[in-house]
């Protein structure tokens, strides 16, 4: 940890404090110091929060419920949905404008829940990350349509695993060292260098539900996640840390997997924002269900980021050694819900995120048993 990254530490936590009136003693100390931020990192720990030392949105919910419920002083009359959402505009960088208020108030607080019932969101007033992350993408498609970087199609490249560079076949690879490259911001993933070789059971496939693999990679940044691979609309794959290190991409399964967001914004209203920048029509996918219900009609995945799924999926595979296995159902289709081995971290194999939670539904409609068996079938030639 570098002295500018102690600083920053606790430079949040005083502006956190100042914003929503929490007090060191509140975690049993005197100053705003950086042995605050580790006792900060142990309590959130304790607690399965994301541990980065700092009284964000998440943290600062914990801590009001917790003393609420000890009886203790919280020392403000604000509602928690107030002060959850003044936290994360200081940590996210949103602001009431964009949802037509004036204030960070209660007034705000009914504009979210508005917003978000009509973006198909669950309905509670704060901007949390599903909610950041919609917003985002919303904003984008009202914005001048803009690409990742244009990349020149290079022979030979490689995906990094502990150090060590392994072949894909995709010669649009860029790695986070590399020109035009997506790095994953420091603090947002767990660091393993110099440390054994990880064992990485699954491989986890999410949509962004954002525009572009820019768009999550800054989304990510700002809500403090990660994820080892993002592969954008042209089909250009990028690596934006080391499978050694744990990226924060699935919760309850990051020490024993890596994952990829593939750029997709899901909803139908978004397809004119792709025409408009050049990338065509996207498929769009019907008839899909997903822990026993039937999604409405949304946008799939073009043909090009299939390819270059696939190709990702062999290098992971000799890479790491995941068996090209995925859940299936009783005939051998692709599991439609939860695989209970998967959600006991017993499962090896390549996997949908909805796959290991009912909290989520991507990536829904990705075949991954037909495509799978595609991909032993070309592994074989």
């Amino acid at each position: 940890m570098t002295e500018q990254h102690k600083i920053n530490a606790i430079s949040f936590n005083k502006a956190s404090a100042r914003e929503l009136g929490w007090h060191p003693n509140w975690f049993g100390y005197t100053a705003f110091d950086w042995n605050l931020v580790l006792g900060i990192k142990r309590w959130q720990r304790a607690r399965s929060l994301f541990i980065d030392g700092k009284v964000g949105p998440s943290t600062f919910a914990t801590l009001l419920a917790e003393r609420r419920a000890r009886g203790l002083s919280t020392e403000s009359g604000l509602s928690r949905e107030v002060l959850y959402n003044r936290a994360s505009e200081v940590r996210l960088g949103w602001k009431p404008s964009w949802f037509g208020a004036e204030a960070n108030d209660e007034a705000l607080v009914a504009e979210i829940l508005r917003w978000q019932r009509r973006a198909g969101l669950q309905g509670d007033g704060m901007v949390g990350r599903a909610s950041f992350r919609r917003l985002i993408a919303e904003r984008d498609a009202r914005s001048p349509v803009t690409t990742t970087t244009v990349v020149t199609p290079r022979p030979d490249r490689r995906i990094i695993y502990n150090g060590n560079a392994f072949p894909i076949e995709w010669d649009k690879v860029i790695l986070w060292n590399e020109e035009g490259g997506l790095k994953a911001k420091e603090g947002t993933f767990r660091w393993r260098g110099n440390q054994p070789k990880r064992d990485i059971m699954c491989f986890v496939n999410h949509w962004d539900v954002t525009t572009s693999a820019l768009k999550c990679a800054k989304s990510f940044d700002q809500t403090g996640l990660s994820v080892h691979f993002l592969l954008d609309n042209d089909g250009t794959i990028y690596q934006s840390l080391d499978m050694q290190h744990v990226a924060w991409q699935a919760k309850g399964l990051n020490f024993e997997s890596a994952g990829v967001e593939i750029t997709n914004a899901f909803y139908l209203r978004f397809q004119k924002h792709y025409e408009r920048g050049g990338h065509g029509k996207r498929p769009v996918w019907s008839g899909i269900r997903v822990h026993g219900d039937a999604l409405p009609d949304f946008l799939g995945f073009y043909p090009i980021q299939i390819k270059a799924l696939k190709a990702l999926w062999k290098a992971v595979h000799l890479a790491t050694g995941i068996p090209l296995d995925v859940p299936v159902d009783d005939s051998g289709r692709t599991l439609e819900t939860v695989d209970r081995r998967v959600e006991a971290r017993e499962y090896r194999g390549f996997i949908s995120h909805f796959q290991l939670t009912k909290r989520k539904i991507d990536s829904a409609g990705l075949d991954l048993a037909s495509l799978m068996k595609e991909v032993r079938t070309e592994m074989e030639r």
